[in-house]
């Protein structure tokens, strides 16, 4: 090693400074790559010494800074923008990406475009390049609302005309209320759209519920306990706040009373209505105490008062599924969807359609081979092992 040699392994002994090369965390790894340990001053000198042999040399040396996405500004890739390709963005955030720890790139411009794309780049070519589009803004969705109130164009026209996915057209179709392709069979499909009505009654059912719960809150303290349900209605019905949150009143009497068999049956009616959805669903999804409580707005509810809450307590535990158990049953499914479409069940097809691990599929094996059985009516041509 340079460092050892320059310096000589007793004049390091002495300066407290000697270097472990088989230790991979010795104070000369430390000082050039974690910015966040402290060094002793010494070192850091020895450092510096051995670089330039000059503390002024070192500290008036030009630093030259790389850029991982090039010079800016940077061209904003809003296709329908009148500077469409042209370098007017100047906010660019650099992040690490959690997998990779490659430098990601957020270019945001002032027509509130905004897209970003893993780097560094290595081509000049791919200062054009979209790895993920973050926010289409006001401009894009004017030019939206323009073409779908035209009424001349196919959904896959204005995918391409506006440079997305046809899904993101009948998205905003719904959020821009234009409401052109309401008849697509894939409109009703959309996940934001469809869960609309739904998420609202829930969101007031959760704001109803912490109110009742919490007697002696502010409407502050309401609002921090449901802080996304509370945003979410503001936008989608202000006035049904309004009523519950009387703007004169700050705080609720603190004497009032919760009667708490009223609340359980209440939250019993919920949870039950809420059950059903999901068992329903077309995606399954494991049935557990926070699943449901998350979903309806009375997780705190749930895992702060559920001592209060003896029925809604005891539906609870009748219904809440192990992994395993939610495992099965979304095998289950799987081999009833393949005999609806006629087609034949593999064993691990279905294991893998699943995402369940071998040594998990293996204790559950037999049970789904009986299912099948059964489900089947024992006609053995249909199941392939």
């Amino acid at each position: 090693m340079e460092g050892i040699s320059f310096y000589g392994t007793e004049f390091l002994k002495v300066m407290d400074s000697s270097i472990d090369n088989d230790d991979e965390y010795n104070w000369l790894r430390v000082i050039t790559r974690d910015l966040k340990r402290t060094v002793h001053p010494v070192r850091h000198l020895l450092l510096i010494n051995f670089l330039t042999g000059d503390i002024a040399e070192f500290f008036s040396a030009k630093v030259y800074k790389y850029n991982l996405f090039g010079k800016g500004p940077w061209p904003c890739l809003n296709k329908v923008a009148e500077h469409y390709r042209m370098g007017v963005v100047n906010n660019l955030k650099i992040t690490d990406d959690y997998k990779t720890r490659l430098p990601v790139g957020t270019f945001s411009c002032n027509c509130g475009f905004v897209y970003s794309r893993k780097g560094p780049d290595k081509e000049s070519s791919d200062r054009y390049r979209v790895g993920r589009i973050k926010k289409f803004g006001v401009v894009w969705e004017n030019k939206l609302k323009v073409y779908l109130k035209e009424n001349k164009y196919s959904l896959r026209e204005l995918a391409r005309l506006m440079n997305c996915d046809p899904k993101t057209i009948l998205k905003f179709d719904f959020i821009l209320g234009t409401n052109m392709f309401l008849n697509n069979s894939r409109y009703i499909k959309d996940k934001d759209s469809a869960a609309e009505p739904g998420k609202l009654s829930d969101y007031k059912n959760c704001i109803l519920a912490n109110i009742e719960s919490n007697t002696a809150a502010a409407r502050t303290e309401i609002t921090k306990m449901c802080k996304k349900e509370y945003i979410f209605i503001y936008r989608k019905d202000k006035k049904w706040l309004y009523e519950k949150f009387p703007i004169k009143i700050k705080r609720i009497n603190h004497h009032a009373f919760v009667d708490w068999n009223k609340r359980d049956n209440e939250l019993l009616f919920i949870v039950k209505n809420k059950y059903e959805e999901l068992m329903n669903s077309y995606e399954p999804k494991r049935i557990t105490k926070s699943s449901i409580g998350r979903d309806v707005g009375i997780l705190t509810l749930l895992e702060k008062n559920i001592d209060k809450l003896p029925n809604t307590e005891k539906y609870l535990k009748e219904i809440i599924e192990t992994v395993e158990e939610f495992q099965i049953r979304r095998c289950k499914k799987i081999i009833r969807n393949k005999i609806d479409k006629s087609e034949p069940i593999r064993i691990w097809e279905i294991q893998r359609i699943a995402g369940i691990r071998s040594e998990a599929f293996e204790k559950m094996k037999l049970l789904i081979l009986e299912y099948t059985d059964m489900e089947t009516g024992g006609d053995y041509k249909r199941l392939f092992i």
